[in-house]
């Protein structure tokens, strides 16, 4: 069953992302093409939290671990006040091209068609991924503290603005020693608390809600104790 839209209400924040696109986008590696039937696609948390196995095939997630070594990778700049920690390296750029291929190819835009959105539940749409592309890496000793994450406008359209985070998780197969920490947390409100624990694994994609109000949960990234985490990131455009 697809998300029901929340209210909403004002809170802490990551640091914005930022994106400086280089003269050109470079070449990503090409995505076979999934469908809905395909996707083994599981809930953790009722209109929060979704994870989906296998988006990306172990020869896709090889192909996208070598291309992401070619890229000139930059420090994440200190946290200001306000910010949350973050000590990954980082690359972004903005590829229209690749957010329409990733979305159509990997059987995204089948299941998410229908999600309604939290800002106006009948009148905006999903409208494809976020143009801005990243890529994170974690290597040992790297994390993501507490944080939230802030709707983020397109720039090639004013009126299309995120409502969910999408992170798809890469892990260096063997003789790579295998990842060992590096989780995404996310902490439940209320007096009872509790947490969603999201264990990385390679070719799986995370989805979760975010924005300025109560439809986004406080969440880290645990620090990364051996190998290398790889993130392929981008967002879920309403409008």
């Amino acid at each position: 069953m697809g998300p029901k839209p929340k209210a909403s209400s004002s809170k802490l924040t990551a640091p914005p992302s930022t994106s400086t696109s280089p003269p050109s986008p470079p070449s990503f590696p090409p995505i076979s093409q999934k469908y809905l039937k395909d996707l083994k696609v599981e809930t953790l948390l009722e209109d929060q939290i979704i994870v989906v196995h296998d988006i990306l095939t172990p020869q896709e997630c090889k192909a996208f671990i070598s291309f992401f070594d070619t890229l000139s990778m930059t420090p994440s700049p200190p946290a200001k006040r306000g910010e949350a920690q973050r000590s990954n390296g980082r690359y972004s750029t903005i590829s229209p091209t690749f957010a329409e291929h990733l979305f159509t190819s990997s059987g995204l835009s089948s299941l998410v068609a229908s999600w309604p959105s939290v800002i106006s539940p009948t009148r905006r749409k999903v409208q494809g991924l976020h143009p801005n592309i990243r890529a994170y890496s974690y290597t040992e000793g790297q994390l993501f503290a507490n944080h939230y994450d802030v709707s983020s406008p397109s720039p090639l359209n004013a009126s299309h603005s995120s409502e969910w985070t999408l992170l798809i998780y890469l892990c260096p197969p063997p003789p790579a020693p295998p990842l060992q920490g590096g989780e995404t947390v996310f902490h439940l409100p209320g007096k009872k608390g509790g947490e969603v624990v999201v264990t990385p694994k390679s070719g799986m994609a995370l989805l979760h809600r975010h924005g300025s109000g109560r439809e986004c949960l406080r969440h880290e990234g645990r620090e990364v104790r051996k190998g290398v985490k790889w993130v392929l990131r981008s967002d879920v455009l309403f409008g």
